[in-house]
C-alpha cells in the first residue's frame, strides 16, 4: 500500500431515494493533496512529491481533474481522466516532463551493480482507454529523450523519440518510425511486435569501437567486455527484419562495415548476409575488400544454445581467398608461419569448436 501524508477533502453523499443502484445514490467530489507519498512497485519504490488533483463522482463514473505531481523529478500532469466503474470503461491522458530515464529504468527492473547509467530526461505523453476490462485496453505514447548535458563517465547519454501504440487484448505493439541515438550510433526501428512480429531495425554507427564500448556498459558480461577490448574501427550499418514471436524472435538482415580496421589489418569494405535466432546462426554472401589489394569471399553455419554458440554443435565454413598479403592472413588467424607474397586459395571447415577439421588448397 502507499504511505505517507494525504490531505482529503470534500464531501459524499449517499441517498437511498436516489435510486436502487449504488451509482444511483452514492454521489461525491472534492481535492487530494500530499506534499510526499510512496507507492510500491515491484521490488522498489516510487516517490511521489508535491501531489494535487480533484475528483467527482455521479452516476458511477470518477472524473479526476487537474492532477499534478512531481516524479522521476519530472513534471506529471494528468486530467480530465474519466473512469466508468459501472461499466469498467474509462479514458486516461497524462504527460511528463523532464523526468530522469535513469530513476525510471531502476524502478522498472531489479537494479545491478553493473547496470549502466542513462543519462537523459524524457517527456512523456499517453492517452489511453479501455471498455469492459484493462485487459482490452489501448493506448498510444509518445517519448522524446533529451541527454544530460556533462554525464559522468559511467553513464551513457541518449537522444531521440519512441511513439508507440499498444492493443493489450491483441499483446500488439506498433511502432512509428522512432530512433534513439547516442554518440555516433543511432537505432531506428517502425513496425509491429506481436506473436508474429514484423519489425524493420537498423543499427548504425560511425565508430564500432563506440559501438563495442557501449555493448560493454549495456550489457556487461565477458563477452562484451571481450569485443570491446578489440581494437575495431570503421562504420558499420546493420539492417534487417525482426520477425515471430517476441519470446522467439528471428532477425534476417544485411550487414555493411566501411573503412574497416582490425588486427592490424585494412579493409575498404565488409559486406554479408545474416540470419540468426536463438538456435542457429548463418552467414552468406560474406565479402571483405582489402585496403591494399585483394578480397576474400565467405559463409559459414552453426548452431546455438539460447544465443550463445553450442561448444558441441556441428558448423560448416567456407573462404575463398584471392591476392591477399600473407601478412594479413596471418594477422586475421593469429599464426605466424614463413611465408611473404600474395595468397589464393580456398579454406573450408567443419566439426565442433572442440574438435575442429579444417581443408583447403592455396
Amino acid at each position: 500500500l502507499p504511505t505517507g501524508d494525504f490531505a482529503l477533502q470534500g464531501k459524499a453523499t449517499y441517498r437511498t431515494s436516489a435510486g436502487s443502484a449504488w451509482s444511483q445514490r452514492t454521489t461525491a467530489d472534492g481535492t487530494i493533496e500530499s506534499t510526499a507519498v510512496t507507492v510500491p512497485s515491484g521490488q522498489t519504490k516510487v516517490a511521489i512529491r508535491a501531489l494535487h488533483g480533484t475528483y467527482q463522482l455521479r452516476d458511477g463514473q470518477l472524473r479526476i481533474d487537474d492532477t499534478r505531481a512531481e516524479v522521476f523529478g519530472g513534471r506529471f500532469v494528468s486530467g480530465p481522466d474519466v473512469i466508468d466503474l459501472v461499466n469498467t470503461s474509462g479514458k486516461v491522458r497524462f504527460t511528463l516532463r523532464g523526468a530522469s530515464v535513469d530513476d525510471a529504468i531502476r524502478v522498472a527492473g531489479p537494479s545491478k551493480a553493473q547496470s549502466p547509467r542513462i543519462a537523459s530526461t524524457a517527456d512523456l505523453d499517453v492517452d489511453a482507454g479501455w471498455k469492459g476490462s484493462a485487459s482490452n485496453a489501448i493506448a498510444h505514447a509518445k517519448v522524446v529523450l533529451r541527454s544530460t548535458p556533462n554525464p559522468p563517465n559511467n553513464a551513457i547519454p541518449v537522444d531521440g523519440n519512441v511513439v508507440v501504440d499498444y492493443d493489450a487484448a491483441r499483446d500488439r505493439t506498433s511502432f512509428q518510425q522512432s530512433s534513439l541515438r547516442t554518440g555516433n550510433t543511432e537505432l531506428s526501428l517502425s513496425g509491429v511486435v506481436s506473436k508474429d512480429s514484423a519489425l524493420q531495425v537498423r543499427l548504425s554507427t560511425k565508430d564500432m569501437h563506440e559501438l563495442g564500448e557501449l555493448a560493454s556498459v549495456a550489457a556487461p558480461s565477458d563477452t562484451s567486455r571481450q569485443i570491446a577490448s578489440y581494437d575495431v574501427h570503421g562504420g558499420a550499418d546493420l539492417s534487417g527484419k525482426v520477425s515471430g514471436a517476441i519470446a522467439d524472435p528471428h532477425f534476417d538482415g544485411q550487414l555493411a562495415v566501411r573503412n574497416l580496421q582490425f588486427s592490424q589489418t585494412q579493409w575498404k569494405t565488409v559486406h554479408a548476409h545474416i540470419a540468426v535466432d536463438s538456435r542457429s546462426l548463418a552467414i552468406s554472401d560474406g565479402s571483405l575488400v582489402n585496403a591494399a589489394q585483394g578480397r576474400m569471399t565467405f559463409d559459414a553455419k552453426t548452431k546455438l544454445i539460447n544465443w550463445s554458440p553450442d561448444p558441441n554443435a556441428q558448423f560448416t565454413a567456407h573462404a575463398r581467398i584471392d591476392q591477399i598479403s600473407a601478412a594479413d592472413v596471418e594477422k586475421l588467424s593469429q599464426t605466424n608461419y614463413p611465408i611473404e607474397g600474395l595468397i589464393s586459395g580456398d579454406i573450408s571447415a567443419s566439426g565442433t569448436q572442440k574438435q575442429p577439421q579444417a581443408k583447403g588448397h592455396i
